[in-house]
């Protein structure tokens, strides 16, 4: 593989180097890291035949591992990310994220921040086995996209700073994936950092993280003095080479005679006695004295992982490459092959029942990204059978037919054609036009009641951003490129403004929106006028609105359109949201229907989208509701109605019902405001100064803490979202930059009459 890089100064290419001396160059050259991109794309579509990773599309599905890593932000995914990539051959230089040359890295706006925005999938051999891993953003803004990845995995890698111990997007991150019942091992990065302690990380994985971990591993030394690790299975120490950026992994056996012999003997001990309190058959095996192998013991964490019973963990250090090569090891020893999962479950609850190999084609679209010169790139998680090039597919989702032009194996933003996916594996599909995240797709053959896969759940945007363009050229170039940046971040939701004419940028958080403002500026080359940021309020119902019901008729291009609809509005107390460890699905609304409603397919799905229409706009001030339970009594239409007319007029009869019963009884409604929980940390003189700042928001103090890693003090409080706007800002000139912070939506509660002209 070649790829070309600017690397201070140097022109690198993979497998070929050549330094043009500083010296030379008469005048600095500029050259725009997009013609870089550009030509690593030629090269890498030109020299594909010949490139390292085979992509064997017959590959056995023993061999296959879908792996994601997660982590809070900064403790080192990318980072691992690209060490794996070195190790494995794939690329002969090692990326580096403050260089902003990393492979999965590749956003302008990712490069300039040195953080993961977006997450990206790539692919590498490792001990004869294919990885396909999928490396996730840390930050809170960039939630969804850790939860579409998380819905498509396997297995996962969660990561620790050694300092820092399990932060709060670890525990949203290591939800996500308990969720999606996500085998997991976790990698202690950052060993060699002053204040990095192996032993109090793994009591916050027991504690904070709620599982169970089994110590694999001892660190040797830590901070600078961090030089390696002991492996407490096979009785080896560890040391890794850094004559060749820690390729080479030097084992050397501990016996009775070495000077770490007591240390492995003891910490050995006490990983032995978790493994058998953990699983029966090595229990049975260690209290009957029967004599066990280290292939016993790798069997047992086997097991004890794949029954979600506990984790293995890892020490190391991927920026002094240290401790990388057995993470690799335990993904492909540990985390379950597509065989060993268990069914996706569909939209009714039940799990998928077509088997891998033998059936029809299955497969979910978890994200899609636009490229300017193939167009729509829709990833796909396969399920069952196999699909190959120019095959026509059912959108089952949408009942719509649409074909597969080509079928690439994706190397982050850059693509390697194959022939065929088969089951188990991740691929990208070019051609298909309307697909969207969430989307289920089975071959035409199955498009008769066909298998519906469970959606992804999309979290309530909390900001809003009014932007708006001053010429009719500019609106229409604006339309479309939101309608690009929404299709590949459903997260992102966009309005209009009917008094001021604005379009309304619903999102995340302050940086998800500055990120998406950032790219209709250079992306798409628009000139435009960013509003004051305000807080996403919604709308709540304070008591049910029972059995509304409309006979809805209306004629449109010589179209009749006629449904009959009677349905309850049903509040979710705000009680009952505080009792969830995620609120977000409350504003997804809960839609129930009784027995003797029949709607399938995409019937069914139609109805609901205007039963979520109806719900998108409240009486009071445009904002969508909050927490409202749907009782569906009756759907009906003309028998002779034919289906597209018949999915529209459920659609309209849903959205017209709920919008008048809304506007009917507003007095029936009340404003509610986001409240988040708060996590600040900070050097200990300075928390009286947060807590007394907290307290002028209007915060909620709820525990104070004390990190027995790096000293620091933490501070967990609900403040509302109202008083946060710029927070970041104003807690690091409170604390000269000495803090970090992270927030995440907690509960909506409604607002008080004190507050409410100020909203």
């Amino acid at each position: 593989k070649k790829k070309l890089l600017l690397m201070r100064g140097r022109l690198v290419w993979m497998g070929l180097r050549k330094t043009i001396p500083r010296m030379s160059l008469v005048r600095p050259v500029v050259i725009p890291r997009s013609s870089i991109q550009q030509s690593y794309v030629k090269l890498f579509r030109e020299n594909a035949d010949n490139h390292q990773i085979k992509i064997d599309d017959d590959i056995e599905k023993e061999d296959i591992r879908n792996i994601g890593i997660i982590a809070h932000v900064d403790a080192g995914k990318t980072t691992t990310t690209e060490r794996m990539l070195y190790y494995s051959g794939y690329q002969n230089v090692v990326g580096n994220v403050d260089d902003g040359d990393t492979m999965t890295d590749y956003m302008p706006q990712e490069i300039e921040r040195g953080i993961t925005i977006t997450s990206a999938a790539i692919t590498f051999p490792w001990k004869n086995k294919r990885i396909n891993l999928i490396d996730t953003p840390g930050h809170v803004d960039f939630t969804f996209e850790v939860e579409r990845s998380v819905r498509v995995l396997d297995g996962a890698v969660i990561i620790l700073d050694g300092c820092a111990g399990v932060e709060a997007q670890t525990k949203r991150v290591a939800l996500q994936a308990k969720r999606y019942g996500i085998p997991m091992v976790v990698f202690i990065n950052k060993m060699d950092k002053d204040g990095a302690c192996a032993q109090q990380t793994i009591e916050d994985i027991q504690m904070k993280l709620k599982l169970n971990p089994i110590k694999v591993q001892h660190p040797v030394g830590s901070g600078n003095m961090f030089s390696g690790v002991i492996d407490l299975i096979e009785s080896e120490l560890i040391t890794f080479d850094q004559e060749d950026q820690g390729k080479q992994v030097i084992r050397v056996p501990i016996d009775a005679s070495h000077e770490l012999y007591d240390v492995l003997t003891t910490e050995r001990e006490i990983m032995i006695d978790a493994i058998a309190s953990l699983d029966e058959t090595f229990g049975d095996m260690y209290l009957e004295e029967v004599p066990f192998t280290s292939q016993d013991i790798h069997e047992a964490i086997q097991r004890i992982v794949l029954n979600h019973q506990g984790v293995p963990v890892f020490v190391g250090t991927a920026l002094r490459n240290m401790g990388v090569q057995p993470v690799m090891d335990a993904m492909v020893r540990y985390l379950p092959n597509p065989k060993l999962v268990r069914p996706p479950l569909t939209d009714d609850g039940s799990a998928l029942t077509y088997k891998l190999d033998s059936d029809p084609f299955v497969g979910f679209a978890f994200k899609v990204i636009h490229d300017d010169n193939m167009g729509p790139l829709t990833f796909v998680r396969v399920y069952s059978g196999t699909l190959k090039s120019r095959s026509q597919l059912f959108n089952a989702s949408t009942g719509e037919m649409d074909r597969v032009l080509n079928i690439y194996q994706m190397h982050a933003n850059l693509p390697q054609a194959i022939s065929k996916v088969g089951a188990g594996n991740i691929a990208v599909l070019v051609g298909l036009k309307t697909v969207k995240t969430g989307d289920t797709l089975v071959s035409k053959l199955s498009k008769h009641n066909p298998p519906i896969l469970s959606s992804i759940q999309i979290p309530s945007p909390v900001f809003i951003q009014p932007i708006e363009v001053e010429t009719s050229t500019d609106e229409s170039k604006l339309v479309a490129a939101l309608n690009q940046l929404v299709r590949e971040d459903p997260s992102l939701q966009v309005t209009k403004d009917e008094d001021t004419e604005q379009h309304l940028l619903h999102g995340m958080g302050e940086l998800h929106l500055d990120i998406i403002t950032d790219r209709l500026s250079k992306e798409f080359g628009l000139s435009f006028h960013r509003d004051k940021l305000f807080v996403a309020y919604r709308e709540g119902l304070v008591s049910p609105l029972k059995h509304q019901s409309i006979n809805f008729e209306r004629s449109t291009n010589n179209k009749n359109y006629a449904a009959d609809v009677s349905l309850s509005l049903l509040p979710i107390s705000v009680d009952d949201t505080a009792q969830t460890d995620d609120c977000n699905h409350l504003t997804q609304h809960l839609i129930e229907y009784d027995p003797k409603v029949i709607l399938r397919g995409s019937m069914r799905t139609k109805f609901e989208e205007g039963v979520n229409a109806g719900l998108m706009r409240g009486p009071l001030r445009g904002f969508p509701l909050h927490g409202v339970r749907v009782r569906v009594h009756s759907v009906s239409f003309p028998d002779d109605m034919p289906n597209d007319l018949a999915s529209m007029s459920v659609f309209l009869a849903a959205h017209t019902l709920i919008s008048k019963s809304l506007s009917k009884h507003s007095s029936n409604m009340i404003l509610l405001e986001p409240f988040m929980d708060v996590h600040v940390t900070s050097e200990p003189h300075y928390i009286k100064s947060i807590t007394h700042d907290m307290n002028t928001r209007g915060g909620q103090v709820l525990d104070f803490s004390s990190s027995g890693i790096s000293q620091d003090s933490s501070i967990h409080a609900l403040l509302p979202l109202r008083s946060m706007v710029g927070y970041s800002t104003d807690l690091r000139i409170l604390t000269q930059g000495n803090c970090e912070f992270s927030m995440q939506l907690f509960r909506y509660d409604e607002v008080s009459s004190t507050d409410i002209d100020d909203s």
